[in-house]
C-alpha cells in the first residue's frame, strides 16, 4: 500500500529523524524551524553550512551557520533551472561545491559552496532527476539519473560528458579516475 505525504510532512518526518538519531548518539541536537519548502537538502562538511533545494521556488538556500550553531542568520537566497530535483555538496581540486539538478530545464547548475555564487551551469543531456557523486575529491565526475538513463557532468571542463558512459567504451574512458 502506497503512503503519500506532503512535501512539507516528509521534511518534518525527515528533520525528526535525524534529532532522534543525533540525541541517542549523545549529539548536541536542535529542531530548527526553516522558511523553505525543501525537498533536498547538503552539507558542507568543514564549514557545516546547508544548502536547501526547493522545487517550488526554483531556488537554493545556504544556511552558512545553521548546522554548526543552529542559527538561521546569514540566509543566502539563488535562483537556478526549473524544478530543482536535488543538490549535492562535491569537492574537487581543493574546490567545495553545490551541485544542484534541475529536472525542468535539463540543467546542472554548480554552486561556490560557501557564497552560492554560480561557477557554472552545464546543460544535461536529458532532465536530471538525481545527483550523485564519489566522496573523495579525487574523481571530477558528478553523475546524474533521468528516465532515459545515466549521464554525466566533469567538473574539469564543466561540460556533460554526452551520454557516453553507457557505453562499455565510455566507461574505460573514466576508468582511471
Amino acid at each position: 500500500r502506497d503512503i503519500h505525504m506532503s512535501s512539507a510532512t516528509r521534511t518534518d518526518l525527515a528533520a525528526w529523524l535525524v534529532f532522534l538519531v543525533l540525541w541517542v548518539s549523545g549529539a548536541h541536537a536542535a529542531i530548527v524551524n526553516l522558511d523553505d519548502d525543501g525537498n533536498s537538502f547538503a552539507i558542507a562538511p568543514q564549514s557545516a553550512a546547508l544548502c536547501v533545494a526547493s522545487t517550488a521556488k526554483g531556488s537554493v538556500s545556504l544556511y552558512p551557520i545553521l548546522s554548526s550553531k543552529g542559527l538561521t542568520d546569514g540566509r543566502i537566497d539563488r535562483s537556478v533551472g526549473k524544478e530543482p530535483a536535488q543538490v549535492i555538496f562535491k569537492q574537487y581540486d581543493g574546490k567545495s561545491y553545490f551541485i544542484v539538478a534541475c529536472k525542468g530545464d535539463s540543467s546542472i547548475w554548480v554552486l561556490d559552496a560557501a557564497t552560492l555564487d554560480v561557477v557554472k551551469t552545464v546543460k544535461a543531456s536529458s532532465a536530471p532527476v538525481s545527483i550523485n557523486s564519489a566522496l573523495n575529491g579525487k574523481s571530477p565526475l558528478v553523475f546524474y539519473g533521468s528516465m532515459e538513463g545515466l549521464g554525466c557532468v566533469d567538473l574539469r571542463s564543466f561540460t556533460d560528458c554526452k551520454g557516453p558512459l553507457l557505453s562499455t567504451r565510455g566507461m574505460e574512458a573514466y576508468n582511471d579516475i
